[in-house]
């Protein structure tokens, strides 16, 4: 399986960023797990996982310092406050699902949270490409994207609750040939949105994309 990774320069996101997904889950916690948590003042330098039955708020001032994988995962509510930033090669991945019992993930594709990566890529033998630079961005980026196969397909972007923001491409692509739109937001929060782009034979490959204000 081939995976795309993008660079993560040294980010400093400037605006509060709230991931927020409606759930009926009990906030009352679960053993081992805290209801609520915050990072705050606080250097990440090894492979990490945070939990939380509620809520987690990440900063003022939290940095990935080294290139690792950083897991937060809570139910209903992730914010990211001002001077968080991570280095190139650092992955964050956000997570809004019941920490409690996380080896049942509904839909799981539509909740994760990584940057920089594309979704598992259902062209085994010779994947589809989809890319963004940059990625984060501000103010606009560039979604480029080509496929094994001649398709008719459509690219649309999406938030994490599964609403419908823009269609940014639908035609005809031949095989191999290489696309490229431009995503320009306007009147949107900061946060972490979903490209899917979809044939119709049925595939779909999503890419995570994460706007800053």
């Amino acid at each position: 399986m081939m995976k795309f990774k993008i660079p993560t320069l040294l980010l400093p996101i400037l605006a509060m960023l709230a991931l927020c997904w409606p759930s009926q889950a009990n906030a009352q916690g679960c053993p081992g797990i805290p209801v609520n948590l915050s990072l705050s003042n606080l250097n990440i330098s090894s492979a990490q996982e945070y939990k939380a039955s509620n809520a987690i708020t990440v900063g003022p001032t939290v940095s990935i310092t080294q290139a690792v994988n950083v897991d937060i995962i809570a139910t209903n509510e992730i914010t990211f406050k001002a001077n968080f930033s991570m280095v190139s090669g650092s992955t964050l991945e956000a997570r809004l699902v019941n920490p409690c019992n996380t080896s049942k993930v509904a839909d799981a594709g539509e909740q994760a949270g990584r940057t920089g990566e594309p979704e598992a890529n259902p062209w085994i033998d010779q994947p589809a490409i989809m890319q963004g630079f940059p990625n984060p961005f501000i103010g606009q980026t560039t979604l480029r994207f080509s496929l094994p196969d001649a398709e008719t397909v459509n690219l649309q972007v999406y938030n994490l609750k599964g609403e419908h923001i823009a269609t940014l491409f639908e035609g005809n692509l031949k095989a191999g040939q290489a696309a490229e739109v431009t995503f320009e937001p306007t009147d949107l929060a900061a946060g972490i949105y979903l490209a899917r782009l979809s044939t119709a034979s049925g595939k779909s490959l999503s890419y995570r994309l994460m706007l800053q204000l």
